[in-house]
């Protein structure tokens, strides 16, 4: 005999959620999917738009500019900078100013006026502003003749450009009238005399003109040259 009886088996009820939860449990985990891959694709397709739209500006940005800076002065292989310095001395003394090589340069960036087509008129007009500064003033003949030497010794190229004259033309004055000198009256012939006018008029020689016979200052009131003429 079993010594341990076993009390009669029974069977549990089995616990089932109930059905107006399930579909709910089943629902939620694949909006939650949906929801999670739709956020990571969005975020995938903003990350794919900015970097397609960075280098399209990048792509359309055009390069910069290289940095615009003065060419220098182009030398002539016929310059003669001493002989041009020697002729500057020349013209004036402060021209140089203690700096032959400014002055040369000075020289190099007129022959490039010259060659460039600056008007034939305004060749004097450019040198003297050139060399012109601080207490210096250059003045347009000064600078006339500077064009001629920077042709002559710095660009002789450029000579047929150069059609004005190598110095200011100058002002002609107009000769001075000669002095007008007074002739003393001549004295009479002695052989005539006239006492007064009415002597001159009775001879029939009025008016009496300086120098012919019987003319004296003292007929002639007005001093006009003319006597007895009134």
């Amino acid at each position: 005999m079993n010594p341990y009886p076993q009390a009669p088996y029974q069977s549990q009820p089995q616990r089932r959620p109930p059905s107006k939860y399930l579909a709910l449990w089943i629902t939620l985990p694949i909006v939650a999917a949906f929801l999670i891959c739709g956020g990571i694709g969005a975020a995938l397709s903003d990350d794919e738009e900015k970097s397609t739209g960075s280098s399209q500006a990048v792509a359309a940005t055009p390069p910069p500019a290289p940095p615009q800076t003065s060419s220098p002065p182009s030398p002539s292989s016929a310059e003669n900078p001493t002989a041009y310095l020697t002729e500057l001395r020349t013209i004036g003394p402060d021209l140089i100013r203690g700096n032959e090589n400014r002055a040369v340069d000075w020289g190099r960036r007129l022959c490039d006026d010259i060659r460039g087509g600056l008007p034939a008129g305004q060749h004097a007009t450019r040198a003297a502003q050139r060399y012109s500064g601080g207490n210096v003033q250059v003045t347009q003949l000064q600078g006339a003749r500077l064009v001629a030497a920077a042709v002559k010794h710095m660009c002789p190229d450029a000579a047929p450009l150069v059609t004005t004259a190598t110095s200011a033309p100058t002002a002609q004055r107009p000769a001075d009238p000669p002095p007008q000198t007074t002739a003393a009256p001549a004295d009479p012939p002695a052989d005539v005399y006239y006492r007064n006018c009415d002597e001159v008029r009775a001879a029939g020689k009025a008016p009496l003109r300086r120098g012919q016979p019987g003319y004296r200052s003292g007929l002639d009131r007005d001093g006009d040259g003319f006597a007895c003429d009134k």
